[in-house]
């Protein structure tokens, strides 16, 4: 994977760990995801992902997201 290429969540392997890079949705969901740790530079972990959601760890927390509101974290490779 090339390290400076951005990706969705959704998109990104499961058990890598990403930096967040921007986030791109309405600005309610934008907050509430910042809320939750989701904020641009943190790192985020996939660790499981099913059909409609994802399970990832941000800030020592796991946090199960809906792959649709998941679409809107872009983030980038730490490796």
């Amino acid at each position: 994977m090339n390290i400076n290429a951005h990706l969705s969540l959704p998109d990104a392997p499961v058990g890598r760990r990403f930096r967040i890079h921007y986030l791109k949705s309405h600005a309610e969901i934008c907050t509430r995801l910042r809320e939750l740790g989701f904020c641009e530079n943190a790192v985020v972990r996939c660790v499981t992902k099913g059909s409609s959601n994802i399970i990832c760890e941000v800030c020592n927390t796991r946090v199960g997201l809906n792959t649709e509101v998941a679409s809107g974290i872009i983030v980038s490779s730490l490796d």
